[in-house]
């Protein structure tokens, strides 16, 4: 993957934006996602620049030890793969029947997930904890923030019910990338939550080249937009809904 030192300081700019990563010197990050996953999706990058503490599993990624980490260094800001989250809030709530008292989930914690599709049922687990989840969705391609989804003032009034609907969508556009996407028939699909297309992405943090390959046109078009192979809608409101992905993965201990 070829990237500069333009598109990461940029990157880590807009990821560190209010509705993003929102970071603050006062944060405690834990990244549960390996520096070999692009960059750790660029977190370490926007912590150093703000001067948050930074606190590394390893390759401890078992949910005892996550909870065992939590308890020695609160994060107010955490960021992983859905089975990751999954398993962890499984055996806290175990625990809290089984050993009461042995953990406590740090209240007020923020949490990017990403990397599949994040079900409601999480968001919800968590939620019931005072732990708000947040979808992205992006690749090592983008850097990898493309898209967020953070509350629209929009939606502000919506029921609780469309308030954890909406979080489960990969989102809205992260400030300098442009995204369409293109039909089968060659057209920009229609912001109507219904038309599909394949998302298709530039800016100046996504990559376009690969290092040492041949740029093709089943990567990249000919007016030089990324082709992601993954398949999405979007509303009226831009928020964008992946309804299949063309390179499937398998997510399991973080990666």
């Amino acid at each position: 993957m070829a990237y500069s030192h333009r598109s990461t300081v940029l990157h880590t700019l807009v990821g560190s934006l209010g509705d993003h990563w929102g970071l603050k010197g006062t944060d405690v990050v834990m990244p549960v996602t390996p520096m070999f996953h692009a960059n750790s999706w660029g977190m370490p990058y926007g912590a150093v620049m703000v001067g948050a503490k930074l606190v590394f599993p390893g390759p401890h990624l078992h949910p005892d030890d996550l909870l065992d980490l939590m308890q020695a260094h609160p994060p107010t800001l955490s960021l992983g793969v859905p089975t990751i989250w999954m398993s962890l809030i499984q055996t806290f709530d175990r625990a809290q029947t089984e050993t009461p008292g042995r953990w406590k989930l740090p209240v007020g914690m923020r949490s990017l997930v990403g990397g599949a599709a994040v079900p409601e049922a999480l968001i919800r687990a968590f939620d019931k904890h005072g732990i708000w989840i947040m979808q992205g969705w992006g690749m090592t391609e983008t850097s990898p923030i493309a898209t967020i989804s953070y509350p629209r003032a929009e939606t502000a009034g919506a029921s609780a019910d469309e308030r954890y609907r909406r979080a489960s969508l990969a989102g809205t556009v992260a400030p300098l990338v442009d995204l369409r996407l293109m039909t089968d028939e060659g057209t920009i699909a229609p912001w109507d939550g219904q038309t599909m297309g394949e998302i298709q992405v530039r800016g100046p943090f996504i990559t376009g080249c690969y290092h040492e390959v041949p740029v093709t046109e089943d990567k990249f078009t000919a007016d030089g937009w990324l082709r992601t192979g993954d398949v999405a809608t979007m509303d009226e409101l831009g928020t964008v809904r992946i309804t299949d992905r063309t390179k499937d993965l398998i997510k399991s201990g973080g990666e």
